[in-house]
């Protein structure tokens, strides 16, 4: 339930601090005392935009706060709400500052707007009388069906069913784009031509590389031959050959000794060197150092250029480019078998799609009844017709939610036609169709805290006391707040509070206060006689209230 609404800086409202219930609440007083605001006010709670000139003094900050307790059984069917809560609260606030922006916090933490509209989306929802988001929208009336049939095992059977094999089938498809998009037949000439060019060059692995080493090595002839020279002349001026001879006979000496260790592994290092100067005399003698060679080499680079402009700059990208071209000519020489097997496995996948959709039609169909039967009953409650409403479907192109098109109508009158909502119902029925829609839904998953803002406007009498029992049984599942005019409404309220507005000063000032007893019976009674009571709107009153306490 909302706990605690804190609200300060905010139009009228200077400072503002009240506690709330776990039960069907009313807010009453006269037009223009602020009520609006605080339906406003709860608004920026679910995250909506903030309108920064309702700041009341433009150098202070504006807060809106709520304090949220939520119950386990809430809790259990919104377990990503867990993460927020501190002590099993939840703390929401919106603060709009001077610099002419805002800043959502949740337990004190600032988090972006769209983290507060996913967490309070779940929370708080505020219905009112021009709320057009379940009686209108044409898109909210799939969801809500099948919010209907979401503990129903056959329907969700039905629907995981349609949902993997639409999956599939998009996966097929766009499999059999992509083959055909990538294996472009008007591409084979110039393919074809590419392969030629790559493979006539008889390219070896690392060529290019090796080629490019081996002519720098060459272009430092001179100084290499003037190294080796001079290291061969230290080599045979040391006698480097004979003296390694001498030390392996002597190393042999130390045999059986304490340093016949250290001995035998100089050995093996004087052994590795022998071996090292013999590898680099045989590379030596086999260095090409003549200038054919290096006109050679390079005549052979300047032959590759050309394919590494137009492949790729080494070997290896060149000779990755051949491969891949080849696999795309090989690919052609399939390409109409491929692409009439992929069509048939996307035909086959489609026609699955097909029958599943039945399959979940089928299943929504059963739902519709139901749905309708509830929402009649519901209806039968507020005084309207019996049989009055009922969920119509109709096939479409499928997507991943089905193939089904579904419509909500209405007929108001017996022997009149089903029409959809939006042409069929006036203001007064309207709000009791809107009502009627919300008690099924909400008993199916229940928001923390529900506001109805003037959504008994068009009704009264008898009518508005069956909203008023509506509301009441709303609030079983969820908290209620209902801001009316309406005194068979407000009489049925388990708690009362009355928004008024002061002058203090030269300012303006917006009012809360919770109020019981006589204070109750007199503010119900204005309702009923306007600012004037009267003895009989008193007395009227308190037999409302009377009625309600049976």
């Amino acid at each position: 339930m909302l706990a605690q609404l804190r609200i300060s800086n905010f139009a009228l409202i200077e400072d503002l601090d009240v506690s709330f219930y776990d039960s069907f609440q009313v807010l009453i007083g006269q037009t223009g005392a602020g009520k609006s605001l605080i339906v406003e006010a709860l608004g920026l709670l679910l995250g909506k935009r903030a309108d920064l000139s309702k700041v009341r003094d433009e150098k202070k900050k504006a807060v809106v706060e709520g304090t949220f307790t939520l119950k386990e059984d809430f809790l259990k069917a919104h377990p990503d709400l867990g993460e927020y809560l501190e002590d099993g609260s939840l703390t929401v606030s919106r603060v709009l500052l001077p610099s002419k922006s805002a800043v959502s916090r949740i337990n004190g933490e600032t988090v972006s707007l769209s983290v507060v509209k996913e967490v309070m989306g779940q929370v708080l929802d505020i219905h009112s009388q021009f709320d057009s988001s379940l009686l209108y929208d044409k898109k909210s009336y799939l969801p809500l069906l099948d919010s209907f049939g979401k503990s129903d095992k056959a329907f969700l059977k039905a629907k995981d069913g349609y949902q993997k094999a639409y999956s599939d089938y998009l996966k097929l498809k766009k499999q059999k784009e992509e083959f055909v998009s990538n294996n472009d037949l008007s591409q084979k000439d110039f393919l074809e031509y590419q392969v030629n060019e790559i493979e006539s060059k008889h390219l070896g692995e690392n060529e290019i590389e090796n080629l490019e080493e081996e002519l720098s090595s060459l272009e430092n002839y001179e100084n290499l031959e003037n190294a080796y020279q001079e290291f061969s002349k230290v080599l045979s001026e040391s006698d480097f050959s004979e003296s390694l001879s001498g030390l392996d006979r002597t190393l042999n000496l130390f045999n059986g000794t304490v340093l016949e260790k250290e001995a035998q592994s100089l050995k093996e290092k004087l052994l590795d060197a022998q071996d090292a100067l013999s590898e680099l005399d045989e590379k030596y003698g086999d260095l090409d150092f003549s200038p054919d060679r290096i006109e050679a080499i390079n005549e052979r680079l300047f032959d590759l250029k050309d394919l590494q402009h137009k492949y790729g700059k080494t070997t290896s990208e060149i000779l990755d480019y051949l491969k891949k071209s080849k696999e795309k000519l090989e690919n052609l020489s399939h390409f109409g078998e491929e692409k009439e097997r992929l069509e048939k496995e996307e035909k086959a996948k489609f026609d699955e799609v097909m029958t599943r959709a039945s399959a979940l039609s089928k299943e929504r169909n059963r739902l519709a009844e139901g749905l309708s039967e509830k929402v009649n009953a519901e209806l039968n409650d507020l005084g309207l017709k019996e049989g009055g409403f009922k969920v119509a479907m109709m096939d479409r192109e499928p997507d991943q939610n089905g193939s089904d098109d579904v419509s909500f109508l209405i007929c108001m009158n017996k022997g009149g036609n089903f029409l959809p909502l939006k042409d069929a119902a006036s203001g007064g029925e309207a709000s009791r169709l809107s009502l009627a829609l919300k008690a099924v839904f909400n008993h199916l998953l229940p928001y923390d805290t529900l506001v109805f803002d003037e959504i008994d406007t068009g009704i009264s009498g008898n009518v508005a006391t069956k909203a008023g029992k509506k509301l009441s049984e709303i609030a079983k599942d969820s908290s209620v707040i209902a801001i009316t005019h309406l005194p068979q409404v407000a009489a049925l309220a388990d708690h009362f509070f009355y928004v008024y507005k002061e002058t203090e000063g030269e300012n303006t000032v917006s009012h809360l206060k919770e109020i019981e007893g006589e204070e109750v019976v007199e503010k119900i009674a204005s309702l009923l006689s306007g600012e004037e009571v009267t003895k009989e709107a008193l007395s009227a009153a308190k037999a409302l209230l009377k009625q309600n306490k049976k």
